[in-house]
């Protein structure tokens, strides 16, 4: 019995010996692991070094934005990653899983790409609606090819195939909105000097939006703003008061009539492509009025009188036969009135804006 109860003594020794040295790390244990998860986009790649990785060890990522986009931000649970020399991004692994995200931002825009450049581009698009006061539901692009000249060859639809026209923002101009191009001018029988193509308004949304045309290895980029229409705003757009001295036609023309037309005008703008107003006499024999306008616009002026058409039995308007000439001593900034033309007899009309002169001569035929 003796014995019996020595021998268990004995194991339970043995035992709390082998725990002891367990305690004491005599055993090794695995390193614990975290997973790295990359948020996936559009527009851009990211290769991570690890699929995942214990704490405290360095992790790499080879972020690559796509064409016409450059990379923002890289973060690892919302902690900036490092870029180093090398063009990576890194980060240490935390004891934690992680997820990385990646943000980008547009490339500058593209003005010019080997002599290919924008021969007719805007800042703005109007979305067009049914019900908005406009004939108009698209917008026209040119883009001048420079010296390297491109071959004319078309689809079934008469677009050239060696150009490529797309939204880099489908969400606010979808493509299906884009025509394809057409060329312009074709020399030699085949090789075209330039495209034009068109935005369909009523296919767009409100937002921002980059625009790219591609040529070979040649691409311009453009950034359009999307807004409701009626708020298309040029770059520079000037209110200018009109004062016009009408004692020289006091009782001759009782109802005249001054039409400006932008001849550059772009669908939806803030005024409208024809503003007009009938002039009134007041006893200073004056008459002013605001014209809304942008420097870089032509403009077409016409002067007319209204009378009574008896063949037609209804009220018509004559314009005055108009021929641009140069008024001296005209001062920038408004009208300089009307006033008769001691040579010719006829009547002179004359604006002046942003030290650009526009002048008229009005001959009452």
């Amino acid at each position: 019995m003796k014995k019996l109860c020595i021998a268990i003594a004995l194991s339970l020794v043995l035992v709390t010996a082998l725990v002891a040295f367990a305690a004491c790390g005599g055993t090794s244990t695995e390193p614990t692991y975290y997973d790295i998860t990359v948020n996936s986009g559009d527009n851009f790649s990211v290769v991570c070094s690890h699929k995942n990785a214990k704490a405290g060890e360095n992790v790499t990522l080879t972020v690559t934005a796509g064409e016409f986009f450059e990379i923002d931000t890289v973060t690892a649970n919302g902690t900036a990653c490092t870029l180093n020399t090398s063009g990576k991004y890194e980060f240490t692994m935390p004891a934690q899983n992680v997820t990385v995200s990646v943000t980008l931002k547009a490339s500058p825009d593209v003005d010019e790409s080997n002599t290919m450049v924008w021969s007719k581009v805007c800042e703005q698009l109007a979305a067009v609606e049914d019900g908005d006061d406009t004939i108009y539901t698209s917008q026209t692009f040119e883009v001048d090819f420079g010296t390297y000249r491109v071959a004319n060859t078309t689809n079934g639809e008469g677009y050239m195939t060696e150009v490529e026209i797309y939204s880099l923002n489908p969400d606010v101009i979808p493509n299906e909105a884009i025509s394809g191009a057409e060329a312009t001018t074709v020399v030699s029988g085949w090789l075209a000097t330039g495209a034009t193509f068109d935005i369909d308004l009523t296919k767009i949304s409100e937002g921002t939006a980059r625009l790219v045309f591609k040529e070979g290895t040649r691409a311009l980029v453009k950034t359009l703003e999307v807004v409701d229409f009626g708020e298309v705003t040029p770059v520079n757009l000037y209110t200018e008061k009109v004062v016009i001295d009408m004692s020289e036609l006091k009782g001759e023309y009782e109802n005249l009539r001054i039409w400006i037309t932008d001849n550059d005008y772009q669908i939806g703008s803030v005024y409208k492509e024809t503003q007009f107003v009938d002039f009134v006499y007041s006893a200073e024999n004056t008459f002013e009025y605001e014209f809304r306008f942008t420097p870089e616009h032509e403009f077409t002026i016409a002067v007319g009188y209204e009378y009574y058409d008896e063949d037609r039995k209804m009220d018509l308007y004559k314009n005055f036969a108009i021929r641009n000439v140069v008024l001296e001593g005209a001062e920038a900034g408004f009208f300089t009135g009307i006033i008769t033309d001691s040579d010719t007899g006829s009547y002179i009309i004359s604006y002046v804006a942003d030290n650009m002169s526009l002048t008229a001569v009005l001959i009452d035929e």
